[in-house]
């Protein structure tokens, strides 16, 4: 697999074992994201919500993972405590989530077509409920012995490996998008924000922290949250993508440009980025389930509408107010 290079951004993953993580001095001392265990099997982890928090308000890239046990649950149950676990901490913003695969009484008696059926179904159920891409934690040995690497060759994997210059090749996997490199008592790992005696686990990511951040934006797409807002004193369907507002064009009224929001979040949605025509300028739109939400900010200055129709391509005809 890939040779680590020094400008690769650094990171941790933590979970109520490491005790208490000052989140601060981690960034300041040159750490860029950190990956919490959020779930051991469908268990809640009791410091997850309040670290997920600390690592965003602390300027990190953060993420979260789930201990798989396969025996104990589908992994479409799996997949929707997590969901429910990281949308309750305050939603998918940063890596993608994980489910950590591992030797143990959990996997003990299932077959490589078994462990890998469940995982992959873990990472499809992900991407059904939230329209985020899903991301296998497992060591290089479980993948060449419990595994079936060639059918996980497009799920984004964090390796674990130590006491190696590099990971191993894992069957036919040959590329790692993070690398966990070591592993214990930070007295001997030094890591800034976290007690000497306490266990903490240290990574790479495959790439410098700018190229982190856009591969987060990739795998995560374009996240919209549902929310209502009212116009013209009417309660309408919104989304928030970011920190701007889309109402459904047929809802708009257009007279009223001033929106009071109620911010009633729900789970979030995946939606597609297209352009629409608005008085012969393009316009931000996004298409949620069929429907064309545009930008609030772009339909300031808008008279009548005479054409409310959508035609191929997205382009909105409208009369200026005189």
């Amino acid at each position: 697999m890939q040779t680590p290079q020094s400008n690769w951004a650094k990171g941790i993953d933590y979970s109520s074992n490491t005790g208490t993580v000052d989140f601060v001095a981690l960034a300041k001392g040159g750490y860029t994201f950190a990956i919490g265990r959020a779930l051991y099997g469908l268990s809640p982890d009791t410091t997850f919500a309040s670290n997920y928090a600390a690592t965003k308000q602390a300027g990190l890239i953060r993420g979260a993972y789930q201990f798989a046990r396969p025996k104990l649950s589908t992994a479409q149950a799996a997949a929707a405590a997590m969901v429910k676990t990281i949308e309750s901490a305050g939603g998918f913003d940063g890596l993608p989530p994980a489910i950590d695969a591992e030797y143990g009484s959990d996997v003990q008696g299932l077959s490589p077509e078994e462990l890998t059926d469940w995982i992959l179904a873990w990472v499809a159920e992900m991407k059904a409920l939230v329209g985020v891409q899903g991301m296998l934690y497992t060591s290089t040995a479980f993948i060449t012995e419990c595994l079936q690497p060639q059918r996980l060759k497009g799920v984004p994997l964090w390796i674990s490996s130590y006491g190696v210059s590099q990971p191993a090749n894992a069957g036919s996997i040959t590329q790692y998008n993070l690398w966990q490199h070591a592993a214990g008592l930070n007295s001997q790992l030094k890591v800034p924000g976290i007690a000497p005696y306490n266990q903490i686990d240290l990574n790479v990511f495959a790439g410098t922290g700018a190229e982190l951040k856009s591969w987060c934006k990739e795998v995560n797409g374009v996240q919209a949250t549902p929310i209502q807002v009212v116009v013209n004193g009417q309660t309408v369907d919104a989304y928030a993508i970011g920190d701007q507002v889309y109402l459904l064009w047929k809802d708009t009224g257009l007279q009223d440009k001033k929106v009071d929001n109620v911010w009633h979040f729900e789970p979030q949605h995946q939606v597609i980025e297209t352009k629409v025509k608005v008085n012969g300028a393009e316009s931000e739109a996004f298409v949620v389930d069929g429907d064309t939400y545009v930008n609030w900010a772009a339909l300031k200055n808008i008279g009548t509408v005479t054409d409310p129709k959508i035609n191929g391509e997205f382009n909105f005809t409208v009369t200026p107010s005189k």
